[in-house]
């Protein structure tokens, strides 16, 4: 994958709404990523999976269970390649829940 390459960032971008927030990030680049995404988008675009949304002509996929901020460090990851930590307090928490959130989405290379 190489991000610098203009035609990477065609596919659009679809709006991923957590609990509290509503996040942004390219379609192309979750669905590289992450099974769940490419799967629940290919075809008919409507899935719902444990507590998620994927509806048919919308960019809105709706993570219910998902925690804003471990879902923004999992899209920091997909974008950078670099997993970022809020604190070095609480590092092995955040990680399992990382790791925890990567297997959901079915995200095999975190």
């Amino acid at each position: 994958m190489n991000l610098l390459d203009p035609t990477f960032f065609t596919g659009g971008v679809v709006d991923l709404a957590t609990k509290d927030v509503t996040l942004q990030a390219h379609l192309l680049l979750l669905c590289y990523h992450s099974a769940f995404f490419a799967n629940a988008v290919d075809g008919s675009w409507t899935k719902s999976v444990e507590g998620s949304c994927i509806k048919s002509g919308s960019r809105l996929i709706t993570l219910k269970d998902a925690d804003p901020q471990t879902f923004s460090q999992l899209l920091s990851w997909m974008y950078t390649g670099k997993i970022s930590l809020r604190t070095e307090k609480n590092r092995r928490l955040e990680l399992c829940r990382l790791w925890i959130m990567a297997d959901k989405y079915q995200v095999s290379t975190i």
